[in-house]
C-alpha cells in the first residue's frame, strides 16, 4: 500500500472504465460516464483517490466536491447516488486512507465529508443505516418471476388486462417522456424535480454510449409511467422510476418493471439493484420485497469538520415547503429544482 494514494480524476484518466474492470467490487456508480454527468450537471469537482497494483485497481474512494447552500464547499462519495461503497483495505490500512481524505479536505475547506458503505469502520463511529435490495437474475425470466409475491404478480397481470403495453427505449424521446411523469411524480411527493440538463446529460454520456435504458409503460399510446436502468458488467441498477397519478389503478409501473426485467434477463445480466429505502419507508419495502429482491442494509457516514468527528447525520428527510411544492404550478416547480439540486447533493 502507498503511503499517499494517487488523486486522480475519471474524466481525464486515460481508460477509466477499464481499470474498473479489474475489481469486482466496482460499480456504475464508480464509472466515467456517471462522473460525467454529475461534473456537467452541476459543475462538481471529482477528486478519487486511486491505487493500482499489478494493473489491478485494490483501492478507490470517489469524491466529488460541491457547494453548500450555506456556503463553503463539503465532499460527498457521490451525490445522488445509492450507494458507492469504498473498495479498500480494512484495517490499519483503511485508517490510513480515512487520514489522507480528511487532511485533504480541511486543506479544500470542506464543511464535510460523506460516504456510504458496508463495515469498513468501527461500531462506534456514528451510521444512518437504509435496506437496500436487489434481484438475482438468470437467462431463463420466468425462474425469477416464479419469485415474485402473489400480488406483484396480480399487478403485472391487471397492467396487461388494462391494456397496457411496455417497452425498452434507448431514444432522446424516452428520456423526455420519462422526464415529463418524473416532474408530476416530484410534485405528488412534495419534491422539486431535477432539471431537465441533469437527465439530458445522462441520456447523452450513459444511455446512448449503450450503459442505460428507459422502460415504458403505455395505454392508449400515452406513456403513463417509466423508469431509468443503469449498467455495467453484467450488473444493473434501476435508479429512477416515474407515473402518471392519474392511470395509477392500471399497475403500469409493475409492467414497467417486468418489462426490464425481461430485457436484463435476456441480454444475461446476473443482478438487479434495486438501490435504498429508508427504514421507515414500509411501502417502498414492501414494493421492492414483493419482487423476491434480497434485503441487506446500506450505512450511511458523515464526517463534520468544525467538530473533527464522524456525527449522526446532517440529512433530514423532511422537505420544507413540502405542501407548496405539491401545488406549485410545473414552470415554478422546475425552476426550484434547477436552484435547489446543485446544493442537495
Amino acid at each position: 500500500m502507498k503511503a499517499s494514494l494517487p488523486i486522480l480524476n475519471p474524466l481525464t484518466a486515460p481508460g477509466w472504465d477499464g481499470i474498473l474492470s479489474t475489481n469486482e467490487r466496482a460499480s456504475f456508480f464508480h464509472s466515467a460516464p456517471w462522473a460525467r454527468v454529475l461534473a456537467d450537471a452541476y459543475r462538481f469537482i471529482p477528486f478519487y483517490f486511486t491505487d493500482c497494483a499489478n494493473d489491478r485497481l485494490e483501492t478507490l474512494i470517489p469524491i466529488m466536491e460541491t457547494p453548500t447552500i450555506a456556503g463553503g464547499r463539503k465532499g460527498v462519495s457521490l451525490p445522488f447516488t445509492d450507494c458507492c461503497a469504498p473498495i479498500a483495505p480494512r484495517g490499519e490500512a483503511w485508517r490510513d486512507i480515512v487520514e489522507q481524505v480528511l487532511d485533504f479536505g480541511f486543506s479544500r475547506g470542506w464543511r464535510s465529508w460523506s460516504l456510504s458503505g458496508d463495515d469498513h469502520f468501527p461500531d462506534d463511529v456514528p451510521v444512518v443505516r437504509y435496506f437496500d435490495h436487489s434481484i438475482e437474475l438468470c437467462r431463463d425470466a420466468q425462474t425469477v418471476y416464479h419469485a415474485f409475491s402473489k400480488g406483484t404478480k396480480s399487478s403485472i397481470h391487471k397492467a396487461t388486462k388494462e391494456g397496457v403495453v411496455s417497452s425498452v427505449s434507448t431514444t432522446s424521446q424516452s428520456i423526455t417522456e420519462f422526464y415529463r411523469l418524473h416532474t408530476l411524480t416530484r410534485r405528488r411527493h412534495g419534491l422539486p424535480p431535477p432539471p431537465f440538463s441533469f437527465f439530458s446529460l445522462i441520456f447523452r454520456y450513459v444511455i446512448a454510449s449503450g450503459q442505460g435504458f428507459v422502460a415504458l409503460a403505455a395505454l392508449h399510446d400515452r406513456p403513463v409511467a417509466a423508469a431509468v436502468f443503469f449498467l455495467f458488467g453484467r450488473k444493473a441498477l434501476y435508479k429512477f422510476a416515474a407515473s402518471d397519478p392519474r392511470y395509477r389503478h392500471s399497475c403500469a409501473g409493475d409492467l414497467v418493471m417486468w418489462e426490464a426485467i425481461q430485457w436484463l434477463c435476456r441480454n444475461s445480466f446476473t443482478e438487479l439493484s434495486l438501490g435504498k429505502t429508508e427504514i421507515a419507508n414500509h411501502g417502498l419495502r414492501g414494493f421492492k420485497a414483493g419482487w423476491g429482491a434480497r434485503e441487506g442494509t446500506m450505512n450511511y457516514y458523515t464526517y463534520n469538520f468544525a467538530r473533527r468527528s464522524f456525527v449522526a447525520s446532517e440529512r433530514s428527510t423532511r422537505v420544507p415547503f413540502a405542501t407548496l411544492l405539491k401545488i406549485m404550478p410545473l414552470p415554478l416547480l422546475h425552476i426550484a429544482g434547477k436552484v435547489l439540486y446543485r446544493y442537495n447533493s
